[in-house]
């Protein structure tokens, strides 16, 4: 058997502390602790952790991997709900119910200063969409002004003093193109997409930096289309792989990873995932244990890591909950075992 000298030209470094910055494949003893370390690279991971409490798809989430929100949704019967959990990086708390039932409405923000607009109310279809917004402290929820446009399925971007919603389906069942705009303490009005469609994932972390993701058409169907925001205007942006619709989608304009959803290659449940890193998307080697669509956004603060939580597996409502972790290096400790 080769010794690492042969593999890597020197002997293992004996140092009493950890280097500051180790390389991929560096290998060293600390003599301090008496263990012998390397670096190693990770790939993209996807990682079954803790389930909801409740099994919902359609649900509002928001936030990080170590602190997000997730309020409303349907749990495969009727009434839509108002229950509110909180994750806190391992594990989910209940927290006070919305005011208003919402399901496949926009949340977005962090754990502590989230705001929720529109979505379908206990009443289903066109009659009952939401016009509503709230906004979540972290404790309590406040009702707010509603958005102009009653409307379900949009994708949103933002946090509770500077927002964007987009798309979605308004009454009676049109598929709609229109923007609106959160500033604190109203909606306006913004300049339309150039794509109307429902189902739209998003990305981006404010309201002058938002990418509108794919979606559902109606007939024919799905697109790949990806649209960016620049706070005034809405600009082709490269698309998806594959035309997708009812993903999950998280990040920050330079890096962002989509999940799950309905594509053409997987028209009823998808386990893919695929990384935006500013310019283009790029389908991850890391899949989803179990595929699922229409979780509802799920929550993390850039593509490197991420929760999807719940949504339809195909055959039920779920609350099965994976973690993303994408590419990384890392320190370990080296085992004979």
């Amino acid at each position: 058997m080769a010794t690492y000298k042969e593999i890597r030209g020197n002997n293992i470094p004996i140092r009493s502390s950890d280097p500051s910055n180790p390389i991929t494949g560096e290998m060293w003893y600390n003599t301090t602790t008496g263990v012998l370390k390397g670096r190693k690279f990770n790939s993209d991971s996807f990682t079954s952790i803790n389930a909801r409490s409740t099994s919902t798809q359609g649900s509002g989430q928001a936030g990080t991997a170590s602190a997000g929100v997730v309020t409303g949704g349907f749990t495969g019967s009727f009434p839509i709900i108002k229950t509110t959990e909180e994750y806190n990086g391992s594990s989910w708390s209940g927290a006070p119910d919305s005011n208003t039932d919402h399901y496949v409405a926009s949340l977005s923000g962090i754990q502590t200063a989230a705001i929720v607009g529109g979505g379908y109310k206990t009443i289903p279809h066109s009659g009952g969409m939401n016009a509503q917004s709230e906004e979540y402290d972290g404790s309590n929820w406040t009702s707010g002004p509603n958005i102009n446009s009653a409307r379900y399925g949009m994708g949103n971007v933002g946090g509770t003093s500077a927002a964007v919603i987009f798309g979605g389906e308004s009454p009676p069942g049109a598929i709609v193109a229109s923007t609106e705009e959160w500033n604190g303490s109203g909606w306006t009005a913004g300049n339309n997409m150039s794509t109307a469609a429902n189902y739209r994932g998003s990305i981006g972390n404010s309201q002058t930096a938002a990418y509108a993701i794919g979606g559902y058409l109606g007939p024919p169907g799905k697109t790949a289309n990806v649209e960016d925001y620049d706070g005034t205007s809405w600009t082709a942006a490269n698309a998806t792989n594959d035309p997708i619709t009812s993903m999950g989608a998280w990040g920050t304009p330079t890096s962002g990873l989509i999940v799950g959803g309905q594509t053409d290659t997987a028209p009823s449940v998808s386990a893919v995932a695929e990384s935006w890193d500013g310019t283009c998307f790029t389908v991850s080697a890391a899949t989803l244990a179990t595929a699922r669509q229409n979780a509802w956004n799920g929550f993390g603060a850039s593509g490197s890591e991420g929760i999807y939580a719940g949504g339809w597996n195909g055959t039920a409502v779920t609350n099965l909950c994976e973690e993303f972790q994408g590419a990384a290096s890392s320190t370990v400790t080296v085992t004979t075992s």
